[in-house]
C-alpha cells in the first residue's frame, strides 16, 4: 500500500456520525482503493445509514467489489480469532483491507485491516485515525478477548475485486 495515498486518505477522511463506522469503514476502503476521492462521503452523506452493519454490497458492486455480509453468524464472514487472524493476514497480502467488527463498550465498532510494512496487519480506527493494533501479535489476543459465550466468533467483511479491478498487493 502507498503510505502517502494512505496518508492522505487519513487526513482527508472522517466518520460523520456516532453510529456511521460501518458505512465510514466502506468509504475508507474505497478511498484506498482510489474508487472514490478522499474527501467523498458517499454513505455517510445519508444520516440513515448509521447502524446498518455491513450492509453495503450494492456500494462495493458500484466501485467494482464484491462482498456479502451473513449477519446470522453460520456463514463465511464469521471465524474462530485465530482463523479471522489467519484469514486477514490472507486478505491483506493480497491488495485487499478486511472489515472487523469488534465489541466496544456496549455496541461494535468497525475497524479496518491495514498492511503494517512488516508482512503482517494492524487494525485501524477511522474514527480515531489511529492503529487500535499493529501487528498481528497484538491483533490475536485482541481478538480472543472480543469473544465470549453469545458471540463467539469474530465477525469480518470480506470482499473481492469483479473484473480487472484487482487490487496491487503490498510490496
Amino acid at each position: 500500500m502507498d503510505k502517502t495515498l494512505f496518508d492522505l486518505v487519513v487526513k482527508s477522511h472522517e466518520q460523520k456520525h456516532q453510529y456511521s463506522c460501518s458505512a465510514s469503514g466502506h468509504e475508507f476502503i474505497m478511498k484506498l482503493h482510489e474508487k472514490i476521492k478522499p474527501d467523498d462521503f458517499p454513505l455517510q452523506i445519508n444520516m440513515f445509514n448509521q447502524g446498518k452493519g455491513f450492509q453495503f454490497e450494492a456500494f462495493l458492486n458500484q466501485n467494482g467489489f464484491s462482498g456479502q455480509d451473513s449477519s446470522s453468524g453460520t456463514e463465511g464472514v464469521w471465524f474462530s480469532p485465530l482463523d479471522a487472524t489467519n484469514t486477514i493476514g490472507v486478505e491483506v497480502l493480497k491488495g485487499y483491507f478486511p472489515l472487523v467488527s469488534l465489541p466496544q463498550g456496549s455496541d461494535f465498532h468497525i475497524y479496518v485491516a491495514i498492511p503494517n510494512g512488516f508482512g503482517g496487519f494492524g487494525l485501524f480506527n477511522p474514527a480515531a485515525k489511529s492503529f487500535r493494533t499493529q501487528y498481528d501479535t497484538e491483533t490475536i489476543p485482541l481478538l480472543k478477548s472480543a469473544t465470549n459465550v453469545n458471540r463467539p466468533n469474530v465477525h469480518l467483511l470480506l470482499y473481492s475485486a469483479t473484473g480487472t479491478n484487482a487490487p496491487q498487493p503490498p510490496p
